[in-house]
This record gives C-alpha cells, structure tokens and sequence, in this order.
C-alpha cells in the first residue's frame, strides 16, 4: 500500500513538472514574439551594459551592433542621443498598435526582467491575462489607473507575478542577497518619448494592510506634496530596508518601485524601490 502511495505521488510530481514545463516554454515563446514587437522599433537601440538573458539572440546580435551609434548622456533625462547630435527617443508603436494598454518597457540589465508594461482602469485583468490579452497565469506587469508617466509624480508603482521560474517579477526576490544588488543596481524605463534609468535605493519585505491605516504602504504612494510628506516616505524606506545601499534621497527626486508577492508570511510583499 505505502509503495503503490509512493509511486502515485512520483506520478503526480512528474506531470506538474512536465505542466510547469509546458508553461515555461509557452511563455517563453510568447515573450519572444513580444520582444520581436518592441526591439525592432529601436533601429538603434543600445544593448543593456551587462546583459544576459539567453533568449532572442538575433535581436541581442542586432542591438549590440548598434550599439555605437546612440548613447544615454543624461542619467537625469535618459535621452538618447546620436553621434550626428540628434536628439531622439526610442518608441513603443508597435507595442501600442498591438496592444493599446501598453504605456512602458521596462529593463533590469543582467536579469530575465525586460518586458512591456500596461496600464488599464480593471487592474485585476492582468494578474491573469498577457500582453496580448489571452488567459495566461503570468499575467503581465502593469501599473494601476492612478500612475502618470508623462506627467511624473514621486513614485511609479510597477506590479508583476512571483514567478517559480524566476520570469516576470520571479528574480526580484534575488535583490534580498546584496551581492546580487552590487551587480545589478541599474533599472531602464523606456516611456516611449525617453529612456529613464534609475539607481536601486532600497528592497524592502512587507505585507498588505487591508484594515490599518497607521501603516506604511508604498503600493499607495504616487506623489509627495509637501517635504514633510517625502520625509516620512523616505524615513519608512530606511526603516524596512533590508540593508543600506548608501543611496540618498532629496525632496523632488523621482522612484519607481517594483512590488511583488513574496511568501516569508500570507500576503507578503517585497519592492525595489530605485532613484531616478
């Protein structure tokens, strides 16, 4: 009886492995194609300093070649200008005419994160459809109704599934290590009028506080409009930190932040949270 018991639970761990296969490639080729969409718009798009992700190598080969006719001269702006002087932008057409709801690209050199970002009034659409709107249990990262891009406010709050095979938000949980930090402090966001890069300031753990109000709650932040307002968001940053990256912050500087599920405790959260 224990036997046949153990055989039956071998049984059942080989199809989830084999399921939770399938659904890797699947989503993989899925973010192939959505690759395709966004990095032939950039006819000259720079190659991320560092980068690794072991997929789309025609596209890597095409971008690395390019790679010498832009450069980003401005950590502030992100513009990317030309050799000849030009100033110009790189642009989310084809992503937009695909799927109008897509408002970003966002990139973190050295890991598998470099993926479209969408933003609609229905945000629980996304925790369970892709970008290209179909049912999908990797969602696709999204930012809720409230965020401005063009108009920026303090804090741009970016969202994405926990993945077990480290795709989506799945390798943030490595930014709790600090030597994965040291190698990977850069984050780019592609607005589709410039490219923004941003310097991680903090990686914090928490949970949701559905009925406390006398919380912190980054994933309610967007805008601090007083000093005394940015002091007790910074002062609350400091506090849950991880550990201290030696990175400051002044009344007036920009962050995005980049929430995920995390399963130190039910409902727990863990950000990166970067400083234009």
């Amino acid at each position: 009886m224990i036997k046949r018991f153990c055989v039956s639970l071998m049984l059942l761990s080989l199809v989830n492995l084999l399921f939770d296969l399938g659904r890797s490639e699947e989503h993989a080729q899925k973010q192939r194609k959505v690759e395709a969409l966004y990095y032939a718009e950039q006819t000259s798009a720079p190659l991320p300093e560092g980068a690794d992700r072991n997929r789309n190598a025609e596209s890597r080969k095409q971008r690395t070649q390019n790679q010498a006719d832009r450069r980003v001269v401005s950590s502030d702006t992100g513009i990317l200008v030309g050799r000849n002087g030009t100033r110009t932008h790189s642009s989310l057409g084809a992503l937009k005419k695909e799927n109008p709801d897509t408002v970003a690209w966002l990139s973190v050199p050295g890991t598998p994160i470099d993926y479209p970002v969408v933003q609609c009034k229905d945000v629980a659409f996304y925790l369970n459809h892709n970008f290209f709107l179909e049912p999908d249990a990797y969602g696709c990262l999204f930012v809720k109704e409230q965020a401005d891009l063009q108009t920026p406010g303090t804090n741009f709050v970016i969202y994405g599934h926990n993945m077990r095979d480290g795709s989506m938000f799945g390798s943030l949980i490595s930014y709790e290590n600090r030597h994965f930090y040291e190698n990977h402090k850069l984050i780019r966001l592609d607005t589709g009028r410039e490219c923004r890069e941003y310097e991680v300031m903090s990686v914090l753990k928490t949970h949701l506080f559905q009925n406390r109000e006398d919380t912190f709650k980054y994933y309610q932040f967007y805008q601090a409009n007083t000093e005394e307002e940015f002091k007790n968001y910074n002062q609350n940053l400091k506090a849950l930190s991880l550990y201290d990256t030696g990175v400051k912050a002044s009344y007036g500087d920009h962050f995005l932040t980049l929430s995920t599920c995390s399963s130190y405790v039910e409902d727990g959260r863990l950000a990166v949270v970067a400083r234009q």
